[in-house]
Parts: structure tokens; C-alpha cells; sequence
């Protein structure tokens, strides 16, 4: 049975849809630019307010303020939109995005400005460019693009663009950043070892480190928001190793 979605008192979503399996959703930049477009008409026809989106090859990032509650279905036309053209341009059948989109209401300013800085990121993280050179994110829109999102706010809130130029530099990674997110649950392997990386350096050779020292690589990773499945494909070591350290951590 599904569960029904959260409801965000604040109005704003950090939401996360994806192509099916490791499909690509985006061959080339025409199909970006159709993506775009649809998501443009969209955030008119359901009034959404789009403060910031980017765009990569499998997944898209968007975060919305829905005060009408008409996310769902926004959503849902969205994707058919874009399915009719990506079917038509690869001439196949069947699904195009994986299940349904992920949503997570954000219900703090802090988690609001760190969800738009992490969106803009994706592009530095995965090693493609810098957020500011990235065509297909709103990034290039807070620094003077005209472009679909809206960016008064968040400008606004930090200072404008020199604020918003030094906030962007900080910390990127989405378990650090809002470690209570459960966003860390959608993330593709790939992205799970950076962070894991960047948190415990090294943490994929576990099993040859002291016990003391697996529990200390174990205590970083769990409170950073990742999974016990998740330090389990970092480091290699079983669940119950993993869940005893937890567990004596805890005590």
C-alpha cells in the first residue's frame, strides 16, 4: 500500500524524480529544453512557485513551494508530458521514470537554503563542472540568467548574489548538509560512496581497520543520515557488526 505523501505546513518540497532502472532521461540538450519548457508550463497551469531545479542524466532536482497543494498532479503531468516526447524521440514503450517521484517537505529556512545549494551542486559533485557553468540548473539564474525560476527569495535571504555566491561554496554534500533528510535514501551508489568518502576517508577498506577504529567509521557514517544497508556497501562489514557498533555507540 502506498503511503500518502507529507504535507508540508510551509508550502515548500524538495523533490526528486528519476528515469527508469539507470536509463538516460536527457540525450541531448533538445530534450533538456523540452524538459524545461514542460516544466515551465507546468509551474504556470498548477501556480507552483519553482525556486530551483537542475537537471542531470538520469534525475532531476526541483525545489517547489505548492501553497495550493496541486503537487501531485503537477508532477504526474509533468512526467507524462516529457514520456510523450522521450518515447516518440527513442521510439520505445513502457515506463519512463522509476515509480513515483520522492518528496520531502522543508520546514526550516536553513533546510530550504541547503536543499538550493545542493541542487545547484550536483553538477561540481558528479564531477561534470562547476554550478556556475552548468546550462541545465537554475544556478546560472541566481547570478543574472534570465531563467524559469524564481529567485527573489532565496536571494533575498541571503544577501543577494554576493551572498549567495559565498553561500553556494560551502558545504555541498546532502548528508552533511541536512543529515535528518531522507534524502540520502534515493541517492545512486556512486553518490553514497562520495559522501561516505568525504566523511570517513578511506572507509571502503574497513575490514583490515581495528575494531575500535570500524566503530568510529561506523559512528561518522550512521550520523551523517546513511542507512545501515548503505554502510554496509561502503564498508563492507555485515549488518550486525554494523548495528553493534550502532548499538554500543548509542549507550
Amino acid at each position: 500500500m502506498r503511503q500518502a505523501r507529507k504535507v508540508a505546513e510551509s508550502g515548500f518540497y524538495h523533490v526528486v524524480t528519476k528515469g527508469e532502472a539507470v536509463d538516460l532521461l536527457f540525450f541531448s540538450n533538445d530534450d533538456r529544453q523540452q524538459y524545461v519548457c514542460n516544466l515551465a508550463e507546468t509551474r504556470d497551469e498548477f501556480d507552483l512557485q519553482l525556486h530551483s531545479y537542475c537537471l542531470m542524466s538520469n534525475h532531476v532536482h526541483l525545489l517547489v513551494e505548492d501553497p495550493e497543494y496541486k503537487l501531485s498532479a503537477a508532477m504526474k503531468q509533468l512526467n507524462e508530458q516529457y514520456a510523450i516526447h522521450y518515447k516518440r524521440r527513442c521510439s520505445r514503450t513502457g515506463h519512463v521514470f522509476k515509480n513515483r517521484y520522492w518528496s520531502e517537505p522543508i520546514e526550516s529556512d536553513a533546510y530550504l537554503l541547503c536543499a538550493m545549494r545542493y541542487i545547484h551542486a550536483n553538477p561540481a559533485v558528479a564531477g561534470i563542472c562547476k554550478a556556475s557553468a552548468y546550462e541545465w540548473s537554475s544556478a546560472k539564474d541566481y547570478l543574472g540568467r534570465e531563467g524559469i525560476a524564481n529567485k527573489t527569495m532565496l536571494l533575498d535571504m541571503l544577501g543577494g548574489r554576493d551572498g549567495f555566491i559565498q553561500f553556494s561554496k560551502k558545504e555541498l554534500l546532502p548528508a552533511k548538509s541536512f543529515p535528518e533528510s531522507g534524502l540520502t535514501h534515493h541517492l545512486r551508489p556512486d553518490e553514497v560512496m562520495r559522501i561516505a568518502q568525504s566523511i570517513a576517508p578511506g572507509c571502503d577498506n574497513s575490514a583490515s581497520l581495528s575494531k575500535s577504529e570500524q566503530n568510529d567509521v561506523i559512528k561518522k557514517l550512521h550520523a551523517s543520515g546513511l542507512s545501515i544497508t548503505q554502510i554496509m556497501f561502503v564498508t563492507s562489514l555485515s549488518r550486525g557488526r554494523i548495528r553493534g557498533a550502532i548499538t554500543h555507540a548509542s549507550h
